[in-house]
């Protein structure tokens, strides 16, 4: 995944995400990678449409909108050091399919599915 396909966002809103799986060149040279930055991390959302291929981090390998929260390694010294990663509510890899949300009531944030075609998905971000 090159750089110029990771789009990074700090707002909610609603976002395209390019199918992971197409050409890095000419109409799929978009964002294949979302990331919506918070306390504690960040999360990745990605559009994989894997057909026959192997499950990705321990997933089905279906194809969905894959939500991951990434945590921060940072130290937090108010706490004494060490690594602090935050309360997580669901799964290493979250697959949402089209009409699916997942909330995260720590972070208070809302993902939400409401369109996929065969090469892109359409999300929600809400706070």
């Amino acid at each position: 995944l090159e750089a110029e396909n990771i789009t990074t966002v700090s707002e909610a809103g609603d976002f395209w995400i390019d199918r992971l799986e197409t050409a890095n060149e000419g109409a799929g040279a978009g964002v294949k990678e979302l990331r919506l930055f918070t306390d504690g991390g960040y999360y990745s959302l990605e559009y994989r449409n894997p057909p026959g291929s192997a499950p990705f981090r321990g997933t089905s390998g279906e194809q969905g909108v894959y939500l991951r929260f990434v945590p921060s390694r940072e130290v937090d010294e108010r706490k004494g050091g060490g690594i602090q990663y935050g309360p997580l509510i669901w799964p290493d890899n979250l697959v949402l399919q089209n009409g699916q949300s997942q909330e995260d009531p720590f972070r208070e944030v809302t993902f939400r599915v409401t369109e996929t075609t065969d090469t892109q998905a359409h999300v929600e971000i809400s706070y």
